[in-house]
């Protein structure tokens, strides 16, 4: 994930989906996740490492109200308006995640 800390709160980075609604940007590598940081803001994002528990609960809970989930979205997709093409919706993407990280739905990781 990339995120960035502000008033003691820390926020993940979400990409526009043009016209489609926001996405999380998740990442599969820290690299991947750097280059995009350094692209979207000029160092003011970070990458972060998160578990797959994390990013369930993360998606269940604070980000439930975002649409999909930007599987490495490349800088020049989302300048071009062109997220959507690497973007699951984010109910099939925690189905997924619980399915695959063996996580039990709880309060937690719920939809």
């Amino acid at each position: 994930m990339v995120v960035r800390s502000e008033a003691g709160r820390t926020e993940a980075q979400t990409v526009d989906l043009d016209g489609w609604g926001k996405a999380l940007a998740v990442f599969g590598f820290e690299e991947e996740a750097g280059m995009f940081s350094l692209w979207a803001s000029e160092g003011e994002w970070r990458p972060k490492k998160t578990t797959a528990k994390a990013l369930a609960g993360m998606l269940s809970g604070p980000y439930a109200g975002v649409e999909f989930v930007a599987l490495d979205p490349l800088p020049e997709l989302v300048s071009r308006g062109m997220a959507g093409l690497v973007s699951l919706r984010r109910e099939h993407f925690v189905n997924r995640l619980v399915e695959r990280a063996g996580l039990e739905r709880t309060g937690q990781i719920a939809l």
